[in-house]
C-alpha cells in the first residue's frame, strides 16, 4: 500500500485543492463460495501454481547450463532460446542434459526442438516456426534417440523479416534476470 497510499494522498489533496470531485471504492471478497466452485477454483489455483514452479525450475536450469552470450526468452508457454556459434549436436547434448535433470528431480518432460541457421531456415521466424514444429512433434525420452527432422515447413525464405520477428510485449527475457 506504499507507493498507492502515497499517490491516493496526492489525488485526494489534488481534489480539495481544485474543489473537484473524487470517489473512492473498496472490493473484498464477500467470503462465500459454493463448493462445487470452490473446488474448481481450487483445481485451477493448484494447477497454476504447479505449472509456474515447473517454468522456474526449468528457467533455473537452462540459465544454468547457458553460457553468458546465449540468449533466452520465455514466451507464450515455452522457451526460446538462441545459441550463437552453436552447433545443432552440442545444443541438443545440452538440452537433454538440462531435459533429464528436469524429469529426474519433478518427473516432467520436455519436448525440445531445435532449428540451425542457415541449414533448416534463414530467418528468425522461420527458425522458431521450424523448432516448434519439431516440438510439436517429439517428446523427449530418457532412451530416446536423436529424432527425424520434420519435413521443412516452405522454401528457405532468404528475406529479411526484421518486422515479423517480434515476439510482443507479453515475452520476457531471463537471460538477463539475476539468479
Amino acid at each position: 500500500l506504499d507507493e498507492g497510499e502515497a499517490r491516493m494522498y496526492g489525488e485526494v489533496q489534488r481534489a480539495r485543492r481544485f474543489n473537484r470531485s473524487l470517489s473512492l471504492a473498496t472490493v473484498a471478497f464477500a467470503g462465500e463460495f459454493n463448493t462445487a466452485e470452490l473446488d474448481r477454483l481450487t483445481h485451477q489455483a493448484r494447477l497454476e501454481i504447479a505449472r509456474k514452479y515447473l517454468e522456474t525450475h526449468v528457467a533455473k536450469r537452462l540459465l544454468e547450463s547457458t553460457f553468458p552470450g546465449d540468449f533466452i526468452v520465455y514466451h507464450d508457454g515455452k522457451f526460446i532460446l538462441i545459441f550463437p556459434e552453436a552447433t545443432e549436436d552440442s545444443v541438443r547434448i545440452q538440452l537433454q542434459k538440462v531435459a533429464e535433470e528436469v524429469n529426474g528431480e519433478l518427473g516432467a518432460r520436455l519436448r525440445i526442438g531445435i532449428a540451425q541457421f542457415p541449414d533448416d531456415e534463414c530467418t528468425l521466424t522461420g527458425l522458431i516456426e521450424r523448432a516448434e514444429a519439431e516440438t510439436r512433434a517429439m517428446t523427449w525420452r530418457p532412451d530416446a534417440e536423436k529424432p527425424a527432422k520434420p519435413a521443412p515447413l516452405a522454401p528457405k525464405n532468404y528475406v529479411s523479416d526484421r518486422k515479423s520477428t517480434r515476439l510482443n510485449s507479453s515475452h520476457t527475457d531471463i537471460s538477463r534476470m539475476p539468479s
